[in-house]
């Protein structure tokens, strides 16, 4: 298996490091288009919970989505 990076800081700041200008909602599209914005809704905190928490399968939501938001387009959702 990759290794995963998951850096100290919140989910939104750990998916952002892959495209630092990106937006709150560019981050939720990219979560979407990776399938993790359920997981990520279910979170206490959402997008603002610190992903030192996350455990096996949810720590690679971040990193899939890392890795699509530095390949797509600017995009837009929302996790409301």
């Amino acid at each position: 298996f990759q290794d995963l990076s998951v850096f100290t800081d919140t989910v939104l700041n750990d998916i952002r490091m892959a495209r630092p200008v990106a937006t709150e909602a560019d981050v939720i599209g990219a979560a979407q288009m990776a399938g993790c914005d359920g997981f990520i809704r279910a979170l206490p905190s959402s997008l603002h919970e610190w992903d030192t928490a996350l455990r096996g399968l949810q720590a690679r939501c971040p990193a899939c989505a890392r890795r699509v938001i530095c390949m797509a387009a600017p995009v837009v959702g929302s996790l409301v």
